[in-house]
């Protein structure tokens, strides 16, 4: 599934007259589950299209990827290497925060599990420390944004299970663990995310926490639709002051305050301001190239 465009660039050893030159060759890609990329430029030598100059690319360890050879007649000197699969993307995904009850103070010694929620396969389980801080190491998944499944427990609490949604990096959770006995509500909220165009934002991603106490209640990701609907989640009031932080590929970010009762709180829209213009890909390109390739100047 098509998810972003992105611009890759890789090394490629240019070869004319025996001579080695660096070369670079670049192209916009749709990012899938099975990326690849296509490498195309023109070779010049001294203002000069090289014809029929031959083209290798080559990782940046020096392995053979494919080569070929700069054309003679029609657009001389341009060379075109297509469908080169490219490696999967890794991202880290670090969880920390701390654990608190519902007055905010520090619970220690909770044990917190960490789920997969597609699979339920367990990723990562610690206890908090004395001070209720907990840290789990790197989570690697190639999902860039990785839904898990959260379960808490702590001696004198209720248990906690909730979704939440782990950005790459690092993502701060800090759960809200009830006393044992203490009345609680359940809460849940959907809605639909659109911008300024009229258009359903597809993936965006929504973040719920307490106004109040600065803790996130819940996370969410827009559907095909735009729409979007959180797991259900507790507190000890009927009501909540909430704010709500979503984020979109080429849209602004924007932040805004709900309220909500207790049961299930449908249409909570938001719109988007949509971005245009091309981006500037300067400073990132680096940090945005395929895991084993290089990138050099175009002479």
């Amino acid at each position: 599934m098509k998810r972003i465009l992105k611009q890759i660039l890789a090394a490629a050893v240019i070869i004319v007259g025996g001579v080695l030159l660096s070369g670079l060759a670049e192209k916009l890609i749709a990012q899938t589950e099975n990326p690849t990329a296509d490498f195309r430029g023109r070779l010049t030598a001294e203002g000069v299209a090289a014809q029929n100059a031959l083209v290798i690319l080559r990782k940046a360890d020096g392995t053979f990827v494919d080569s070929v050879r700069t054309n003679s007649s029609n657009n001389p000197g341009l060379f075109d290497i297509r469908n080169i699969p490219l490696p999967p993307v890794i991202y880290d995904h670090i969880i920390t925060g701390q654990t608190k009850d519902v007055q905010g103070n520090p619970v220690p010694g909770a044990q917190l599990l960490f789920l997969n929620q597609a699979t339920m396969d367990t990723l990562e389980s610690m206890v908090a420390d004395s001070e209720g801080y907990y840290l789990t190491a790197s989570i690697k998944s190639q999902e860039e944004n990785m839904q898990l499944w959260v379960e808490v427990k702590a001696q004198d609490y209720e248990p906690l299970q909730i979704s939440l949604l782990a950005y790459p990096d690092t993502t701060i959770f800090d759960p809200i663990l009830t006393p044992q006995g203490a009345p609680t509500f359940d809460f849940q909220i959907g809605g639909k995310v659109t911008d300024n165009l009229s258009q359903n934002v597809q993936g965006a991603h929504i973040v719920f926490t307490n106004t109040a106490k600065t803790d996130t209640l819940a996370t969410a990701q827009t559907d095909v639709q735009g729409d979007y609907q959180t797991p259900q989640f507790q507190a000890t009031e009927t009501a909540l002051d909430v704010l709500a932080k979503v984020t979109a590929m080429d849209h602004t970010a924007l932040e805004k305050q709900v309220s909500i009762s207790q049961g299930m709180n449908t249409g909570v829209d938001f719109t988007m301001e949509h971005t245009t213009g091309v981006e500037d890909w300067s400073r990132e390109q680096r940090s945005k190239l395929p895991q084993g390739f290089v990138m050099t100047k175009l002479e």
